[in-house]
């Protein structure tokens, strides 16, 4: 079970830069797209 430990933070990890990398991809939407609706 100790092995878990190491894969838990490591896929919490790229959970992490996976959220980032998408929070910076929805930054540079331009905002005039969602409102035009």
């Amino acid at each position: 079970e100790e092995d878990d430990i190491p894969k838990l933070i490591g896929f919490l990890k790229r959970q992490e830069a996976n959220g980032r990398f998408f929070s910076k991809a929805m930054q540079k939407e331009p905002v005039a797209n969602t409102e035009e609706v």
